[in-house]
């Protein structure tokens, strides 16, 4: 069956399914408290250090990362379907560390 919504919209999707399981793991991680509060943290008022006594469900870092993956999927389909459609192999949404006006222009990009 043909899918009635854009690519983008598809993948975008499935990253909210993804996170909304993704919540669903956490949060019941979170209600179990498997922590104990061990001290208060030195010169931060209200401020208490955890010491978690079981690991997070395992499926906390697959389903994070299917999050990221489907939403930098969408996002990079959506960049496809607002450029001219002889640039479309040639664009993909920049995910940098740095800001992308720091980055120095080189002789033969697409500014």
């Amino acid at each position: 069956m043909t899918s009635i919504l854009p690519a983008y919209l598809e993948k975008i999707n499935w990253a909210e399914q993804h996170l909304l399981k993704l919540e669903e793991i956490v949060g019941a991680f979170e209600r179990a408290q498997t922590y104990t509060v061990t001290h208060t943290v030195e010169d931060k008022k209200d401020r208490f250090r955890l010491t978690f006594t079981s690991q997070p469900d395992w499926r906390v870092s697959l389903v994070a990362g299917d999050f990221l993956y489907n939403l930098r999927g969408g996002l990079d389909y959506l960049i496809g379907a607002i450029v001219r459609p002889s640039e479309r192999t040639h664009v993909m949404l920049p995910m940098l560390h740095e800001p992308v006006w720091q980055i120095p222009w080189s002789e033969g990009e697409n500014q």
